[in-house]
């Protein structure tokens, strides 16, 4: 994952492989970047991630006369993870944590646009 997410090789990698690996130009490193997001959108539609009708086993929303079929738990924005810092970004929108946090739409925000307008 090290070359969508960052553009290049892990230190492991580069000891292990050495010259043989193929180098990223800086244009290549740039579209990794972007190329991540599709890798969220797979992982986020891979079978692993359920619709949830209820918390802890309550149904949810149903009391208060909503008539909720299911949620999602979503990230608007990149954020910190715990477990990895700024480095992983499951977000809707991208954020430039070293510009000034600039916010651009992914294509997972603009796919889920499109599906709740259906």
């Amino acid at each position: 994952m090290d070359p969508l997410v960052f553009g290049d090789y892990s230190h492991l990698m580069k000891s292990l492989i050495g010259a043989r690996l193929l180098r990223f130009t800086a244009e290549q490193t740039h579209v990794t970047n972007f190329a991540n997001d599709v890798v969220n959108v797979s992982y986020t539609t891979d079978n692993h991630a359920n619709l949830t009708t209820s918390i802890n086993g309550v149904p949810a929303g149903e009391k208060e006369g909503i008539n909720l079929k299911g949620f999602f738990a979503w990230a608007i924005m990149d954020n910190f993870e715990w477990d990895s810092a700024l480095t992983s970004r499951f977000g809707l929108n991208y954020v430039d944590f070293t510009g000034g946090l600039k916010r651009y739409p992914k294509l997972s925000a603009k796919w889920l646009t499109n599906f709740l307008k259906k």
